[in-house]
Parts: C-alpha cells; structure tokens; sequence
C-alpha cells in the first residue's frame, strides 16, 4: 500500500528496530525506545513473523493525504491511524485502546464508564469514545477532539493533563 511514497517503515520486534534504511527519524526512535537498529535485506523480514503494528514518518503537510490514500487501499481487519503529527502507523483493528480499556475494566473490575481517559491524535479516539469521560490535550487532532468530552486549555508540553486534573479538581494537589 505504501510503496508508491518511498517511505521508510519500520517496526520493533524482540529489541530490535527493523527498517529499510537509517535515518535521523530511525535513529531518535531507536533511541527512545532502546532498541538496536537492524536494516533489513528484504522486505520480506517485516513480516517473517507477526508484529503488532508497522510504522511511518510523514512530512506533516503530506500525512492526512497519505493517510486517507492508505485507508481506501487497507485490508480487512487492519487500520490506519496517526499516533503523532507526523506518525502514521498500520495495525491489527482489534488491537486498540478501547479494547484495552474494555479488558482492563473486566479483569479490575472498575466499568469503563467510571474511567477518564486523555488523548491527543486519531490512536486515541476510540478510547475517548469507550470511557466515561474522555478528554482530549489542546494539541490533539481536530478529529480527536471531536471525540472527546472536555478539551484541556494547554497542551501535553504544558502539562495539560496535570492542569486539567487538578484544575477540576479530580484530584487534588499533593
């Protein structure tokens, strides 16, 4: 599906970051995550074994376009979503955080509906949808703040979710 945007996708699978060729994005990502990078010989590789989600860096004028181009071409079962600006990334569909959210709330006990979640792009906006209250950071995408409940009045830089909490009084100041 990605092949006629000569990107670089990459994924991480037991400590090592696999990619088609090393840049500065694969670089800083593999440092993040502490991973070795690993370039590889064939594309054949990403998918020698199951992976959760594969990955890719876009321009951040070019990633709405590309996104909605990969959405017309994805495959039964999978999605497309943007976890950053500048961060597309491909996945199984059952593996999100509404599902994560409904799982945890059986295996705790707590109901979703007694859950807050925050988010701030595409990832997020089921999770928002699935809790009690969802909150989405002032930075976050206009289609996840479509999603969400209250918008924060400062971004994830500005500590929003702190400021959010604590201005409403969730919980209080330590």
């Amino acid at each position: 599906i990605m092949r006629p945007f000569d990107l670089n996708p990459y994924m991480i699978k037991n400590g090592k970051m696999l990619c088609k060729r090393e840049d500065m994005n694969i670089d800083k990502s593999a440092k993040r995550n502490g991973a070795n990078i690993h370039v590889v010989d064939d594309e054949s590789e990403f998918y020698a074994e199951d992976c959760p989600k594969i990955m890719f860096k876009i321009e951040e004028d070019k990633i709405d376009e590309i996104m909605e181009y990969a959405k017309s071409k994805i495959k039964d079962g999978f999605t497309a979503f943007k976890t950053q600006p500048i961060m597309l990334e491909f996945a199984d569909r059952r593996t999100n955080k509404a599902n994560a959210l409904r799982e945890y709330s059986k295996y705790s006990g707590i109901p979703v509906e007694d859950v807050m979640s925050f988010g701030d792009m595409t990832n997020d906006n089921g999770l928002l949808k699935v809790s009690g209250i969802g909150v989405c950071l002032k930075n976050g995408g206009e289609d996840t703040k479509g999603c969400a409940d209250y918008i924060t009045e400062f971004t994830n830089n500005e500590d929003g979710m702190a400021r959010f909490v604590l201005d409403h009084k969730i919980i209080s100041q330590v």
